[in-house]
């Protein structure tokens, strides 16, 4: 009898001791709040700036034709991220482009991919230097990742640059400047007196037949 009163006691407590176990456990179970994983944000600029870089045209001088109209079409690309206060008369580009570069042909446009002769005072900047010199005195002539590159970086340059204040003005009191008045300012780029006039002249005598607006 005494055996058997000491067994269901047994049972019994181990059924208050079970029922309380799972009845607790149930309820740290609903205490745990969720795991919150954030996604990591994007940022959309730089995506659109690889996108950017991915979609760059190439720029071909196998022709004049094909020099300007690839040139042209390098230049609607880079003006996709240049606000409108800050672009310059295509003209003048491609007229620079075609005097500094021989429509495409230098060695300056084949092997540094540099359509405007820039040059660079950074001698840890890529570049190289021209056949009359050996060494390093200061400057070299830099060397960009494609021929587009070296058109945005002559945007940059022609809106940032000290020597081009004149030009910038100019541009602000005239948004619709024409591309031969604006190359008047063009005086620094070039240490050839005659520069502007060169530049202007091609203007004039060789871009009549090509549709840059």
């Amino acid at each position: 009898m005494r055996q058997n009163i000491t067994s269901g006691l047994i049972a019994v407590i181990i059924t208050v001791i079970t029922f309380y176990f799972l009845n607790n456990s149930y309820k740290v179970v609903e205490e745990i709040e969720p795991i919150k994983i954030e996604t990591p944000k994007v940022d959309q600029d730089f995506i659109d700036d690889i996108r950017g870089a991915l979609e760059e045209p190439d720029i071909f001088s196998d022709t004049n034709e094909r020099f300007v109209s690839t040139l042209d079409s390098c230049i609607d690309h880079v003006y996709k991220s240049v606000s409108e206060d800050y672009q310059l008369p295509k003209e003048m580009i491609v007229a620079q482009a075609i005097l500094e570069s021989g429509w495409g042909q230098s060695r300056f446009a084949n092997e540094a991919n540099n359509l405007f002769g820039i040059r660079t005072f950074d001698k840890s900047d890529n570049w190289m230097l021209p056949a009359t010199k050996k060494d390093w005195t200061g400057w070299g002539v830099k060397v960009y990742p494609s021929k587009c590159a070296s058109v945005r970086d002559y945007v940059r340059i022609i809106n940032e640059v000290w020597a081009y204040e004149e030009l910038r003005m100019a541009r602000a009191q005239n948004p619709n400047i024409s591309a031969e008045e604006l190359s008047l300012h063009l005086y620094r780029f070039s240490t050839n007196p005659k520069y502007t006039k060169l530049v202007i002249n091609i203007i004039k005598t060789k871009l009549g037949e090509y549709d840059l607006s």
